[in-house]
């Protein structure tokens, strides 16, 4: 199985509109060179351009509407209509309850779109096991934006949250996230069971995002 990288565009003016199509063009082709995985979360107000230009879109929101109305919310009805490939669902920068992240995790399977669960510690775990999303992201929010990753911070949280889901969510692939910038951080997740990362600031403001993100997959090797 190919190596996973998500790259999350967040709010970055770096990555809105023409600018943020030309950062995904240029991850697309780092991807088909080295030969990973990849799905890109832009601004919300971006989602319908990316999934027009052919980009594989995980949209950086869900809210949990069914029916027509819902003023200001984003509907999984709208986000399947654009052909999203899957969910972001409980960003640190965007937590949701437990029984909305179910809600969502099933009712994206039900209309054949993945998801991506990311939880900040162990805790969620137990809720999450029978639901068994595609991808469990590991993004301790104190790390988020930083120059320490979480595989070298916090090894051990991420050994036993993809220990838990070897075991019990065997369909489930374990993402890393939070502070990932080189190629030393992907090993070290690699390593510790990850079978891909979740990278923003990484990726969006490097001084050279093509050679960032080429020597964040050479990890992988």
């Amino acid at each position: 199985m190919k190596p996973v990288v998500f790259l999350n565009f967040k709010s970055y003016p770096q990555a809105a509109g023409k600018e943020g199509l030309e950062l995904a063009q240029t991850a697309l082709d780092v991807a088909e060179e080295h030969d990973v995985e990849l799905y890109i979360a832009p601004q919300l107000v971006d989602t319908s351009m990316f999934c027009y230009s052919g980009i594989p879109v995980f949209a950086q929101h869900c809210d949990p509407v069914i029916g027509n109305g819902g003023t200001g919310k984003i509907s999984m009805e709208t986000l399947t209509k654009l052909h999203v490939k899957g969910l972001l669902i409980n960003h640190s920068e965007y937590p949701q309850g437990v029984e909305e992240i179910l809600f969502l995790v099933s009712e994206a399977r039900r209309r054949g779109l993945k998801s991506c669960v990311c939880i900040p510690d162990e805790k969620l775990l137990e809720a999450l096991r029978n639901s068994a999303p595609d991808f469990l992201a590991v993004e301790p929010p104190e790390l988020i934006g930083g120059n320490i990753s979480v595989s070298s911070a916090k090894p051990e949280l991420l050994s036993s949250v993809f220990g838990f889901v070897a075991v019990n969510m065997r369909s489930t692939r374990g993402i890393c996230g939070a502070g990932i910038k080189s190629a030393e951080d992907v090993r070290k997740a690699k390593a510790l069971g990850a079978a891909g990362v979740l990278v923003a600031s990484g990726y969006v403001l490097a001084d050279n995002p093509r050679r960032a993100l080429e020597d964040l997959v050479s990890g992988f090797g």
